[in-house]
């Protein structure tokens, strides 16, 4: 009696417990675009006070200006949309530079070829860190030199379009127990109200949704069971249309998230192959708009639910006599 009481503690309690704290301190110490020492403050679009409506063309600029909120500044993030590379010779130049307001002279300079935006959607301007930045107020500036209609860049007016990084030493922060604490309370308050970080950290949280996935295969179908895959897809068009950075945590969990709803609700390769003509129906006249992040996801959902009803095709065509239902029956019983 007591093996089984001590099992069913482990299995119940302890491993979901402990899933939940893997997914903490994973996503804390292990979900860091920089490094683990540096914080990083994000700040909506009324930070930016000029910016060119469309592309950012020769001799265009985009002005900002924030409030540090620590110390130890020493860089900011601007968020670009994403950006086809061109050839070395046809690429832009683009001038950043900084300061604190009122200062005379501009405290860093710097050039950067918009090549190296690709695949950044969120470019880094980095400059020596700054060791008393708290509270002063800072400008900066982003020139174009050479843009035109092909290789300009575009600013993202998504929030948050502009992040300070705040970039603290090890010896900095272990000077004393106090500094330590202070850090590590920063930390998890700015880390876990970043939607950005949130999204990120769902990576760490497969483990746990697994878990979850797995007990509920072994339970028997409910009412609750019947609106899983209903709920699955509302948070797939929420990740195709809301969603724009890339983000493998939420894509792995909705893929587990429609196989247990296969599972639970005997789904037919007809429902994934539907879901797969739909998204492909909607993929085609978006080739005519500059929406290449939704093109994007809808590429990752097509091809996924065309595979996912392959395989379902093979195991119904291996077990012709097993329970199926469709998903047009789920949302039926759903609306009755």
């Amino acid at each position: 009696m007591n093996i089984l009481r001590i099992k069913s503690f482990i299995i119940n309690i302890f491993l979901p417990l402990f899933l939940v704290f893997f997914w903490f301190t994973a996503s804390l110490l292990l979900n860091n675009k920089y490094s683990f020492t540096a914080l990083i403050y994000p700040f909506s679009g009324s930070q930016l006070i000029q910016y060119p409506a469309n592309k950012l063309l020769k001799g265009e600029k985009i002005k900002g200006e924030f409030k540090a909120k620590d110390n130890n500044l020493g860089m900011i993030t601007v968020r670009f949309k994403d950006y086809v590379k061109h050839e070395y010779n046809e690429e832009d130049i683009i001038n950043f530079r900084i300061k604190e307001k009122d200062s005379p002279d501009w405290y860093y300079i710097g050039d950067y070829r918009s090549g190296s935006i690709e695949n950044q959607m969120r470019f880094p301007f980095g400059f020596p860190v700054i060791k008393d930045s708290k509270d002063k107020i800072y400008v900066f500036e982003i020139t174009s030199l050479y843009g035109n209609e092909n290789n300009a860049v575009e600013l993202n007016i998504s929030d948050p379009q502009l992040t300070a990084v705040h970039k603290f030493t090890k010896n900095s922060i272990l000077f004393s127990s106090k500094s330590a604490f202070l850090f590590i309370v920063k930390k998890i308050i700015i880390s876990f109200s970043s939607i950005d970080f949130l999204l990120s950290s769902t990576l760490y949280l497969i483990p746990l949704v697994i878990y979850v996935a797995i007990k509920g295969l072994y339970c028997r179908p409910s009412k609750i069971t019947v609106h899983v895959p209903t709920v699955v897809l509302l948070f797939i068009a929420v990740d195709i249309v809301l969603i724009q950075d890339m983000y493998i945590g939420v894509v792995v969990i909705l893929i587990i998230g429609w196989m247990v709803s296969i599972k639970q609700n005997y789904l037919d390769s007809k429902s994934s192959y539907l879901f797969a003509f739909i998204l492909l129906t909607i993929w085609l006249p978006l080739m005519y708009f500059n929406t290449k992040y939704i093109q994007n996801k809808l590429n990752i959902w097509v091809y996924f639910f065309l595979f996912a009803g392959t395989i379902q095709a093979i195991i119904e065509e291996k077990y012709p006599k097993g329970k199926r239902t469709n998903i047009i029956d789920i949302l039926n019983k759903i609306l009755h």
